[in-house]
């Protein structure tokens, strides 16, 4: 059939190479989608070191009694990127923070979570003296879900703090590197 001097194929022809074009159209962005998309954490070894460096920003609110004593209580959140089990971890950690004369003493409870929603339980005890940039400590694993159930292990940190102007008042950045091993039940 034409019209106009342009050929039109009957209805038929017409069905067929529409769907046949969405279908193609359909699956370009089917496959498009999937391989933009990060893929799932792969299984984790059974045991492992690693190493590498974290980011954060917290916010902080405290109380001082004389001149001697202050105590705040914290939240943070940070990225892990790295070689090994905390690569592309995100984490929330909160704690208390007390100063004593020129000692602080920290503990922290945080939780780590990869790509999959899969955590880590890690707490961490430290002193340093008041006014370090450099903060060195150790966090242990306690606890996991997912692949991570029944998790131990140790992290050991190197903390760089107030290096950084933070941009409100009562909050703080940081970052550091950190290495450390970690034993899956088999």
């Amino acid at each position: 059939m034409k019209l106009n001097g342009c050929q039109i194929a009957p209805r038929a022809h017409v069905r067929a190479a529409a769907t046949s074009r969405a279908g193609a159209v359909y699956l370009m962005l089917a496959l498009g989608i999937a391989c933009s998309l990060p893929a799932g954490a792969a299984e984790v070894p059974k045991h492992g070191d690693f190493a590498g460096k974290f980011y954060g920003h917290g916010t902080w609110k405290g109380v001082g009694v004389g001149k001697t004593r202050f105590e705040l209580s914290f939240e943070e959140d940070m990225i892990h990127l790295g070689e090994g089990l905390l690569n592309n971890m995100t984490v929330h950690c909160f704690g208390m923070n007390g100063r004593l004369d020129q000692t602080r003493h920290v503990h922290n409870f945080c939780v780590l979570t990869d790509i999959d929603g899969d955590q880590i339980a890690e707490d961490i005890d430290e002193s340093y003296p008041d006014g370090a940039k450099e903060i060195r400590g150790t966090g242990k694993f306690t606890a996991g879900t997912g692949k991570y159930v029944g998790i131990s292990g140790e992290v050991n940190f190197v903390n760089q703090i107030g290096l950084l102007k933070s941009f409100a008042p009562n909050t703080f950045d940081f970052y550091g590197s950190e290495e450390g091993h970690y034993q899956l039940p088999q």
